[in-house]
């Protein structure tokens, strides 16, 4: 519970939002990206966890944000629709590789599925930088500088997903990334939707 509340204290206070201020060149970050990339896929510790917690199960959380487009978005109204919900930030490494992979899920399931990934950096701009080296299109990017999604939340870490079924109620919950846990993701949305990729329209 310590763990918890500290993440959501230093995102609010603004801890995290240092780190943020340092802007990398793209060269550097897609540099950095691809080594951490190796790491992640080759290292044997524990970099990710299915987290066990009161929330899968119960009704999420609802909220409202703008995005990354200039739109507003909020969770009641993807109701009837699968939502992947990804919390992240540009200060997160294993973020940074996880964002592209999540891309491809987007675009592998459809209509069906809504993969909201809600950016908790206090600049704008790192985000519009990444997301644009990336080539991430087909997410909603939601903007929450204030991190009151990781309040709502309160996940142990980042990134942290949480999978929630069209009656709003959340399913699934994973907290950080490695490569194994791709195979997991498509096992439980293929779950929740009720067909294959093959199917996805």
């Amino acid at each position: 519970m310590t763990t918890k509340v500290t993440l959501a204290t230093e995102l609010r206070s603004g801890v995290a939002s240092q780190a943020s201020s340092n802007v990398l060149s793209p060269q550097r970050r897609v540099a950095e990206i691809a080594l951490l990339s190796i790491l992640l896929w080759a290292t044997s510790a524990p970099l990710s966890a299915v987290a066990d917690t009161p929330l899968v199960g119960s009704t999420a959380p609802g909220f409202e944000l703008g995005t990354l487009n200039g739109e507003r978005v909020s969770l009641g109204q993807l109701r009837g629709r699968v939502v992947f919900l990804n919390l992240w930030a540009t200060w997160c490494p294993p973020c940074l590789v996880e964002l592209p992979e999540l891309e491809r899920l987007s675009r592998s399931y459809g209509y069906g599925l809504v993969i909201l990934a809600v950016s908790v950096d206090k600049r704008r701009a790192n985000v519009e930088e990444f997301v644009a080296e990336a080539k991430v299109e087909s997410l909603t990017i939601g903007l929450d500088p204030e991190s009151d999604t990781v309040a709502l939340y309160d996940p142990e870490g980042m990134p942290a997903s949480f999978l929630i079924d069209s009656q709003g109620v959340i399913r699934y919950e994973h907290i950080g990334f490695d490569g194994d846990v791709l195979q997991e993701y498509e096992d439980q949305i293929e779950r929740l939707l009720g067909k294959g990729k093959e199917d996805a329209p």
